[in-house]
């Protein structure tokens, strides 16, 4: 493997190994020393290749030992052997019967004996180059730098996988060094040189040009700006003073809108004020209507409670008037009892007459006549001796019954009275007192049941009042209330003037009193608002008419430059100008004049850009070649033909250009068939596009271009079909020499016409300074013709002033009547304020109604006491109202009574039995006739004991019969006791119920109900929902009105300031414009005033403010100041200055003025004379400058056609880097094939630098442009600093013209497994993929080395060289291997693997070497070779 390197590459100081760690080597060789043969016998390196037409060639190396460890290499090349000459038999000499490496000559002949010829070559260099011509070598190897990639390519092999000459140093490895930018630069610089000699001279004639105009300029711009800064302040003081005024009329909108708001919200106020007076009203109303209601209710339940109560009163009287009714008819059923006994006694007795039935009429009338006259005597006897007449008796009888009944009466009352006269006593002593108590007084007895009813009647009014305390209280406190507020209402009502009459409404009066106020305020605000329309009339009448006066001050400094430009353009043509028709019959005339020149100079100039383009392009990288063409040759990844015969001699370019012909234009590509498909989008410019295989031969092509003799004028040459006559170029284009002898001539010619073209332009800019006026006439033809502005001015300043006296009266006015109408908001609002409380005006009075209240409440309270005081004594009254009616009995009074009822039972006795016995002689008052009947009667005596037996029993039931009687009476007394008791219970009831109703009637209420009182308490709920809402919005509008108050306070602050602001500027604003009228008017006399407000030499129209112009001012006569100092012959002028210095102040522009004026006159003296006839010196400056720039200009066309622009740089680096893309591109076509294993693609990714990228801006840009031509800056040092401003390096600035600088390239690897392009990181990658990638990247760069070396040579029936190595080839898996030899196929790569062992490779020649000792201790290596097929 070292050997087939060496063979490869005779290079000893690019031959390093590293050691084997055999015997054979040395330990620190790192060379072959130490891999030779014996001692004293020559080595050789040998490999065979087969090349075209079935030739064999021998390459190899005679390598000899000289001293350790240096070998000097001899390299040969044997050719011309025949096919069945074996290699061994070249290289070995039999002698002795042993096989011997033969010396060099012996080689030689050898190689002559077997048919054979060695060529020896003295240095690596010829050996290569024959190498390169038999197709063996991809490169010449002819510089170091081909060599070194060979040695890296080779090295990189070996080791096997992507080394780092393959990754991050590919693009070196990959693409060549160009060095061409950097001599160019070089010799640009020593032209540009010689050209700053030739500015220095023009610099000094600048230098007085500056001087002057630097003093022109500093004294145009101190005055111009003084003149504008005056300016400035007067338009700054009127603006201000318009602004102000326009603030105060805008703080006086702002003041009346905000009092406008005001009024409405404190409107809105007062009727929602209003509103809750009323809504208040209405509440209480409701609230006193719903209490009302709920008493209603409850008195009117009382009287339901007190009707039941007498309902249960009455029914108890009827059950006792039953009961006592009961007892009355069992006393009448007793009575009539008795009366049968009675009539039985009777009987009985009229029974003991009877003794027989016969005898019955005489015992019956004997009998009756006694008995009749027993009883009749008894009668008399019992009514005291009164002779009882027979007619009389009945009405005796009815008399003594009804003295009977008075008796029973007396007598029942008085058993009562007995039976209960204790209890009674204790009873009616308790009530009594009570009774004393509730009266405050003693009561009689008599009188103490009457008294008790009245008492209780007077309690219970008195808890009627009670019951109503808390009303009362509620009224009284609404009443206090409502006449609080009716005083404050009446109070306020007297302070506003009011007193509402008893016959209207007081809401009526005062709505009417707040109309007609408010009519008047409306009327007031009408007059203001009328004012303040006629006052915005005023202001915009003034700001009609200042804007007017601006328009014509600002047109007045126009039209006098129109004036004067007029002036010189009738001058220069020598015509009137004084109408539109004759400004465009004068400016066709200048229109012409200048087209003519214009074309004129125009040609010249075209004539001499041709002429430096032409000379330009002859010198651009590979001659003038259409940008387009260029275009395409980029795209197409060409190269020009031209390029190929760049270093032809002068005499032969123009014969090698003319048999050429159009192949001059052609581009070389490696397929012009595909190249051609590829074309057809081109531009049209590009009519004819000729195409050539870089398989032509270019000296074929070339071929017969030298010239005969001076006088052949024409080549012919052969082509296919017919034969081209081509004029031999008088210029040729092609070759660097002739193209740089044509560019001198052309430059040449171009320098003469800069004299045609200076002229010429001296004459243009006259005209287009002609045409400017013109254009400037045409442009402000309205401000020309409309003539002088001054007379309009004056009339413009008189209406000013009587404008601004209107307006000063209608803002009196205004102010006047809004001031007005302000007065009359507080009585406004202070009727709005009363409107609500009008209801408060009418009756009724509410401060007698608190009276009559307080004295309700006062008797409530009296009432609440009392009833405190009384409530138990009128309970023991009320319980024991019965026991009132009768007056308890005394001791006498009892014995008295217990006497009394003695005699009324002896009297009821008495009555009666007299009753009983009158009623007898009534109904036997015949039986007096029968006055015989006792004389027969008492014959009949024997009857006498039966019927004293039935007399006997007769008058024992006539006992029973009484007693049952008096029983009877009992009763019947008992009964009409209880109906007593309930008859006074029911009359205490009626009481009750009259004392109920009579409250109730007090309410006045008809109906009450349950739902009139959940009607009443709902609508009162709404009147608080309402009221609460109302408050809420109430709350709103004083925080609104609190919001307007405060806004209308600020307005009136904002207002008051801006008058006193209007003051203020306008006391400011007069003198500055007063100053600027008469410097105005100053500098318009001595017709300054265009040169200082137009464009000109000296513009400040960009600074603005009038202490910025000021602080301009005060600067440039500083700068004036020094400029005067350092110029020569001002010293007078510099005094003046000085002097007129002490003069600054307020109005130091006239100061400036004078000063100008002074600067002026010394600016004409120290002009030159060839422009001093100018009375304007701007106008000499003008032309002086325009003379410089004149010559300026030509200088640095001069350096123009000599300065290879940064641009050029760029552009040399673009077009490298594209063709290395383009390198790039063929590249990743060949490795489009290649897969193997789970790689299934490769591929080199171009990617730019972003630093150099920087760099390559910065150039195209043309920003470095004044670095790289720095004077007294070294093209290196240039460099270097372009490199580390925009690269960020410190160094190697030779860095940026090498093209490979800008690029990076970058191996990227796409896996089976995936869609992803990743980077071919060796970390990240297997050996046998590494050893792959590596090996197809090295493949397809022998190829791009093969084509670039090979381009325009013709084509090779084969090509170059496909041999690597690959040691320690043990690293890699059988399937490894078997992927890498895969590879070797498809790229069809030979592959020299070495390993320590015999691997199974099929398809393959496997060599063992095996090394032994002799028997003589000689070292020997045998070599077998196999060769495996791998089974169809």
């Amino acid at each position: 493997m070292i050997a087939a390197y060496v063979v490869l590459l005779p290079d000893m100081s690019r031959l390093r190994f590293t050691n084997l760690g055999e015997t054979g080597a040395t330990g620190g060789d790192k060379g072959i020393w130490g891999r030779l043969g014996e001692p004293g016998r020559p080595a050789y390196s040998a490999i065979e290749f087969a090349i075209a037409s079935g030739q064999r060639l021998i390459a190899g190396v005679h390598l000899e030992r000289k001293g350790e460890p240096s070998v000097e290499p001899t390299p040969f090349i044997i050719s011309g052997l025949d096919v069945d000459v074996r290699l061994q038999d070249v290289l070995l000499l039999f002698q002795c019967e042993h096989e011997v490496v033969p010396e060099l000559n012996e080689l030689r002949e050898n190689a002559a004996r077997l048919g054979g010829r060695l060529q020896i070559f003295g240095t690596a260099r010829d050996y290569f180059a024959a190498l390169f011509d038999h197709g063996v070598m991809p490169l010449r190897l002819a510089t170091d730098e081909e060599r070194n990639k060979l040695n890296e390519m080779l090295r990189t092999s070996m080791t096997g996988g992507i080394s780092r000459a393959l990754t991050s140093e590919l693009r070196s490895f990959l693409l060549k060094e160009e060095t061409g930018l950097a001599d160019t630069l070089q010799r640009m610089k020593a032209n540009l040189d010689a050209c700053r000699r030739t500015r220095t001279e023009v610099q000094e004639a600048q230098r007085l040009e500056r001087e002057i105009g630097g003093v022109f300029e500093a004294g145009q711009t101190m005055f111009a700006a003084a003149f504008l800064a005056t300016r400035e302040r007067a338009d700054e003081l009127r603006r201000r003073l318009d602004e102000a005024e326009e603030a105060q009329r805008k703080a006086q909108e702002r003041l009346a809108e905000a009092e406008d708001q005001l009024v409405r919200v404190r409107d809105e106020l007062g009727k929602k004020g209003a509103r809750q007076e009323v809504l208040a009203a209405e509440v209480g109303a409701a609230e006193d209507w719903l209490r009302r209601l709920q008493q209603a209710l409850q008195a009117a339940e009382e009287v339901a409670r007190r009707l039941d109560t007498l309902s249960s009163a009455e029914a108890d009287t009827r059950i006792a008037e039953g009961h006592r009714k009961a007892r009355e008819e069992n006393r009448s059923q007793c009575r009539a009892t008795l009366h049968r006994c009675r009539e039985d006694d009777s009987r009985a007795r009229a029974g003991l007459a009877d003794l027989q039935r016969g005898l019955d009429e005489l015992h019956r009338r004997a009998g009756a006549y006694r008995q009749v006259l027993r009883r009749k005597g008894e009668a008399e006897r019992l009514l005291e001796g009164e002779e009882l007449a027979i007619g009389t008796v009945s009405a005796r009888v009815a008399e003594n019954r009804a003295q009977l009944d008075r008796v029973d009466r007396a007598r029942r009352d008085a058993r009562q009275r007995l039976a209960d006269a204790d209890e009674h006593r204790r009873e009616h002593r308790a009530a009594l007192e009570a009774l004393e108590l509730m009266a405050e007084g003693p009561v009689e007895a008599g009188a103490a049941h009457e008294v008790a009813l009245q008492q209780l009647r007077r309690y219970r009014d008195l808890e009627a009042l009670a019951a109503r305390r808390s009303t009362i209280a509620a009224a009284l406190a609404e009443a206090r209330k409502l006449a609080s507020r009716q005083a404050e209402a009446r109070e306020q009502a007297e302070k506003l003037g009011l007193s509402p009459s008893k016959q209207r409404s007081a809401r009526i009066e005062i709505t009417e009193h707040l109309e007609q106020t408010e009519l008047e305020r409306e009327r007031l605000l009408d007059h203001a608002r009328e004012a303040q329309a006629d006052l915005a009339d005023c202001q915009r009448a003034l700001d009609a008419a200042r804007a007017r006066q601006k328009e014509l001050g600002d047109r007045e400094p126009i039209w006098r430059d129109l004036a004067t430009r007029a002036q010189h353009l009738a001058t220069e043509l020598e015509c009137s100008l004084t109408s539109l028709p004759e400004l465009k019959a004068a400016r066709e005339m200048v229109a012409q004049h200048l087209t003519q020149v214009k074309a004129s100079e125009s040609a010249l100039v075209e004539r001499r850009e041709s002429l430096q383009s032409v000379a330009r392009e002859l010198l651009a990288a590979g001659g003038p070649f259409d940008a387009e063409l260029l275009r395409l040759k980029d795209a197409l990844g060409a190269e020009l033909l031209a390029g190929a015969f760049e270093d032809a001699s002068v005499e032969d370019a123009a014969v090698l250009e003319a048999r050429l012909g159009p192949l001059v234009q052609a581009l070389v590509v490696d397929d012009p068939a595909t190249a051609a498909s590829q074309v057809h989008g081109r531009p049209d410019s590009l009519s004819d596009v000729w195409l050539v295989s870089c398989d032509q031969d270019a000296a074929r092509l070339g071929a017969g271009a030298a010239r005969g003799s001076e006088e052949v004028t024409d080549v012919v040459v052969s082509e296919q079909r017919a034969i081209r006559v081509t004029r031999i170029p008088r210029c040729p284009r092609l070759g660097r020499k002739a193209r740089e002898k044509r560019a001198v001539e052309l430059r040449a010619e171009a320098d003469a016409l800069d004299a045609q073209i200076e002229s010429t332009r001296v004459g243009r800019r006259r005209l287009e300074r002609l045409a400017e006026d013109g254009e400037a006439l045409l442009a402000g033809q309205v401000a020309w013709l409309a003539g002088d502005p001054a007379p309009e001015l004056a009339a413009i300043g008189r209406q000013l002033s009587e404008v601004q006296a209107q307006q000063e009266k209608h803002r009196g006015a205004m102010t006047q009547f809004q001031e007005a109408a302000r007065q009359l908001a507080p009585r406004i609002e202070s009727l709005r304020g009363l409107l609500g409380s009008a209801v408060l005006l009418d009756p009724p009075d509410h401060a007698q109604r608190r009276d009559d209240l307080e004295r309700d409440h006062d008797a409530a309270q009296a009432a609440q006491a009392e009833i405190q005081r009384c409530r138990e004594a009128a309970r023991v009254v009320e319980d024991k109202l019965n026991t009132l009616r009768r007056t308890p009995l005394s001791e006498a009074e009892v014995a008295i009574l217990e006497t009394e009822l003695s005699r009324l039972s002896d009297e009821r006795d008495r009555l009666d039995a007299a009753i009983e016995a009158m009623e007898f002689v009534a109904d036997n008052a015949e039986a007096l006739g029968w006055d015989d009947a006792p004389a027969q009667l008492e014959a009949n005596r024997s009857l006498v004991p039966a019927l004293e037996e039935q007399l006997r029993r007769a008058e024992e039931a006539l006992a029973v019969a009484n007693a049952a009687v008096e029983a009877a009476d009992k009763d019947y007394e008992s009964a009409t006791a209880e109906w007593q008791d309930a008859d006074g219970r029911r009359r205490a009831a009626v009481e009750q119920l009259r004392a109920a109703e009579r409250r109730f009637t007090e309410m006045e209420i008809a109906d009450p109900t349950e739902a009139a009182v959940a009607t009443a308490h709902e609508e009162m709920q709404r009147l608080k929902e309402e009221a609460t809402v109302l408050a809420a919005e109430l709350n709103e509008l004083n925080t609104t009105k609190g919001r307007r108050e405060a806004e209308q306070a600020q307005a009136a602050r904002e207002y008051g300031e801006a008058e006193e602001k209007v003051a203020v500027e306008r006391r400011e604003a007069e003198p500055a414009l007063e100053r600027w009228e008469r410097l105005r008017a100053a500098v318009a006399d001595r017709n300054l005033l265009a040169s200082v407000v137009t464009s000109g030499t000296s513009d400040v129209s960009g600074i603005r403010g009038h202490v910025n112009l000021v602080q301009e001012a005060h600067k440039q006569r500083a700068v004036l100041v020094e400029r005067l100092r350092a110029a020569h012959g001002a010293q007078d002028l510099l005094a003046k200055v000085d002097k007129n210095a002490e003069g600054e102040g307020i109005g130091f522009a006239d100061v400036y003025l004078e000063l100008w004026l002074a600067v002026r006159d010394w600016l004409r003296r120290r002009l030159p004379a060839q422009v001093a006839e100018e009375d304007d010196p701007r106008e000499a400056l003008l032309r002086l400058r325009n003379q410089l720039i004149g010559l300026e200009e030509r200088l640095g066309r001069q350096e123009d056609d000599l300065r290879g622009a940064s641009e050029d740089v760029a552009r040399g680096i673009d077009v490298q880097i594209r063709k290395a893309r383009g390198q790039v591109s063929r590249l990743n076509q060949n490795l489009g094939g290649v897969s193997f294993g789970s790689i299934e693609g490769i591929r080199v990714k171009v990617q730019s630098v972003e630093r150099m990228e920087q760099v390559l801006r910065a150039l195209r840009e043309g920003a470095v442009q004044g670095l790289l031509f720095q004077e007294n800056l070294p093209i290196e040092e240039a460099l270097d600093e372009i490199f580390r401003r925009y690269g960020g390096g410190r160094s190697a600035g030779q860095r940026l013209l090498d093209y490979r600088e800008y690029v990076h390239l970058q191996v990227e690897v796409r896996r089976s497994a995936g869609a992803d392009w990743e980077v071919a990181n060796p970390t990240r990658l297997s050996t046998g993929e590494a050893i792959g990638v590596g090996a197809a990247l090295m493949m397809v760069v022998l190829t791009e080395w093969e084509r670039d070396a090979n381009l325009l040579r013709g084509k090779r029936a084969h090509g170059s060289l496909r041999f690597l190595f690959l040691d320690e080839a043990n690293r890699l898996s059988h399937d490894n291997l078997g992927v890498l030899f895969d590879l070797c196929q498809t790229l069809d790569l030979q592959l020299l693997i070495a390993a320590p062992e015999v691997a199974k490779a099929e398809g393959n020649t496997t060599y063992r070497l095996v090394r032994r000792v002799d028997a003589d201790g000689r070292e020997e290596v045998l070599v077998s070779g196999r060769r495996t097929r791998m089974d169809a």
